[in-house]
């Protein structure tokens, strides 16, 4: 058993090294969120499954990266995989598994909130991070489960890794809304400009920027 955000999580039975890569990659988000706590607990998983973990810490300090090339997210198509030979077929099979579990968590842990069912909900979208760090919805759910529950803090630094993940309105709102929880007034207000730009006909953006004094 793995512990994730103090939630236990079965390891998946994809290889070691690729769940190392992902705390790696989830440390990078984590730190550039300014999640400084949760991020040094994702490089220590990342260094407790692989002696690789130091060689991506001297690559990503070489490249001046928060994230060393060859980490961004692979492409999986089954003719690329095939023309490279069965080791890549077999690896592209792999990560089809492990997107598809991965989609079961995520529509899992949406069923979950939209019952209001947050801890359990939490459960299934920090799975769902464990095996995607890169998995907007997930951290975007995770953002808005801590808005409900009060904890605007957290709900910042969760909602700016689904914004670093993949722009988005739903994701800039939510962030504003956050904002505004904290009296941050200027923050809240640069989010929904940006959620405007990503989306010029948001009703709900442009509702709660009518609020903003």
């Amino acid at each position: 058993m793995l512990t994730i955000n103090a939630v236990p999580v079965e390891a998946p039975s994809t290889n070691r090294v690729s769940d190392a890569d992902a705390h790696f990659v989830l440390a990078a988000a984590l730190q550039n969120s300014g999640s400084d706590v949760e991020a040094g607990r994702e490089r220590e998983l990342a260094r407790r499954l692989s002696s690789r973990y130091e060689e991506l810490e001297r690559r990503a300090s070489a490249e001046k990266m928060a994230v060393p090339r060859g980490l961004e997210r692979l492409r999986t198509d089954p003719e690329i995989a095939a023309s490279r030979g069965p080791d890549a077929a077999v690896s592209s099979t792999a990560q089809q598994d492990q997107r598809e579990l991965v989609k079961f968590h995520l529509d899992r842990g949406q069923r979950l909130y939209e019952r209001e069912l947050d801890g359990d909900a939490l459960t299934e979208l920090r799975r769902a991070v464990y095996l995607s760090p890169y998995e907007a919805k997930a951290h975007l759910l995770i953002g808005r489960i801590h808005l409900r529950g009060g904890r605007p803090q957290e709900a910042v630094n969760a909602l700016k890794i689904s914004v670093w993940s993949e722009d988005s309105a739903a994701a800039r709102i939510a962030l504003a809304d956050a904002y505004l929880k904290l009296q941050n007034p200027t923050a809240a207000r640069a989010e929904l400009e940006r959620a405007l730009a990503l989306d010029p006909n948001s009703a709900d953006a442009k509702r709660m920027l009518g609020t903003i004094k």
